[in-house]
């Protein structure tokens, strides 16, 4: 037996066997040898893994690093694993993921691709518009055209920031109506005031949607397969529907000004579609002061309200709920919120809220200096029981990382 070529094993029967295996052992098989990676990667519409609890893609272990490898958590089990050669990722950031597919980022030009991290497939976008809307933010290019350095207007002494950091000021949030070819939509911006862009692969440049009223800004947005719109949710709890286009805009729930919302701390809006269901989720944060000295912003909460799409008995924000049903939700690190089926799936929760940090609270809190603390802020919400869990042991390795958090990364091999 120890003499056998495994490496020559058919590759029909190769596939059957993987066929049956979860993601990760995809991964490890693919690792194997190089003719086991050429004959699985050939055809992997054929492999079908079962729907599994979602990897949280890891950040970097050493800060300033941009490695052409990436690692995985699986959180159930506590597993790691990690794909050694990756050049696809090199100098450029995860910024968002979608049904196995990456977003990544340029760090000096801004040009996003789409990437499946397993097959290696990957499609262009179009360069990211780099004017940054509003008067706070000043950018400085080189002769061809790439930022060389920024810095904010409301600072006197105009201290300039390396390009680097641009882009975890700039993206906010990823969206992708159908993997990898239909189209992406990018909340970029600075400082509060932002724009929603639209392209797909192929695409020459991105086509913005008109703005949000002037004292108003994006938050997140999803794309909604029931109807093939994309929907948005401001600052303001608005909640905006348009086309891949961007045409057809309408307000589905009118939201209230900030000052209107009682005595909630702090609170970040996504917008989350649950079987056929819209839904704007509430993150509610405080500040707590650390032993060190330093404080951070935590999750204690969050408030759920159904929205109807065609904008009928939404009241304000919509209708609030008090239970998710056999529902979870997984919310943070720039990607699109997805919400899953607990039952049958290892792992999952009904009724639960799992949820990773938002920029810019890694940008603030990682790599600064010896109080910094990141990924505090990523864990569980028990929705009914109000109960909180916390991930952060699990990430410790990662603390002096610079990266954005980790985000959510649901494999497929299609």
């Amino acid at each position: 037996m120890a003499n056998r070529r495994w490496d020559l094993l058919p590759g029909d029967l190769l596939r059957s066997v993987v066929s049956r295996l979860r993601a990760d052992d995809f991964v490890r098989a693919c690792s194997v040898s190089r003719e086991w990676r050429l004959v699985l990667l050939k055809e992997p519409q054929l492999l079908s893994p079962a729907q599994e609890f979602p990897w949280l893609l890891l950040p970097s272990l050493r800060v300033g690093e941009l490695p052409s490898s990436c690692s995985f958590l699986r959180i159930p089990d506590r597993r790691r694993f990690h794909l050694p050669y990756l050049p696809e990722i090199s100098g450029r950031r995860c910024v968002g993921s979608k049904d196995g597919w990456l977003v990544t980022l340029d760090l000096i030009s801004l040009q996003p691709r789409i990437l499946n991290p397993l097959t290696r497939a990957e499609l262009p976008l179009p360069f990211l518009p780099t004017e940054a809307p509003g008067d706070e933010v000043r950018i400085r290019r080189r002769p061809d055209g790439s930022i060389y350095e920024f810095w904010y207007t409301r600072f006197a002494n105009h201290e300039g920031n390396p390009p680097s950091k641009f882009p975890d000021l700039y993206v906010k949030k990823i969206a992708l109506s159908t993997v990898p070819t239909g189209v992406t939509a990018v909340i970029c911006g600075c400082v509060g005031i932002n724009i929603i862009a639209l392209a797909k692969p192929g695409d020459d440049r991105w086509s913005a949607v008109p703005d949000t009223p002037l004292d108003d800004y994006f938050e997140d947005v999803v794309y909604r397969e029931d109807d093939g719109r994309f929907y948005a949710v401001t600052g303001h709890a608005s909640v905006l529907a348009f086309n891949v286009d961007g045409s057809m805009i309408s307000i589905v729930a009118p939201g209230r000004r900030l000052a209107a919302v009682g005595d909630i701390p702090s609170h970040d809006r996504y917008v989350v579609c649950s079987s056929g269901i819209l839904l704007q989720v509430w993150r509610i944060s405080r500040c707590f002061f650390l032993p060190c000295g330093a404080h951070r912003e935590m999750t204690v909460g969050f408030h759920v309200y159904k929205i109807n799409p065609d904008g009928e008995n939404n009241r304000t924000c919509g209708v609030p709920l008090k239970d998710l049903g056999d529902q979870c939700l997984f919310l943070g690190g720039r990607c699109s919120s997805v919400s899953v089926r607990a039952a049958g799936n290892l792992g999952l929760k009904k009724n639960c809220i799992f949820f990773t940090e938002d920029f810019p609270d890694t940008m603030f809190y990682a790599g600064k200096s010896e109080m910094a603390t990141p990924f505090m802020n990523v864990g569980w919400y028990d929705f009914v029981e109000g109960k909180l869990g916390c991930y952060y042991p699990l990430l410790l390795d990662h603390v002096s990382s610079d990266w954005p958090a980790p985000i959510w990364f649901w494999p497929s091999l299609i």
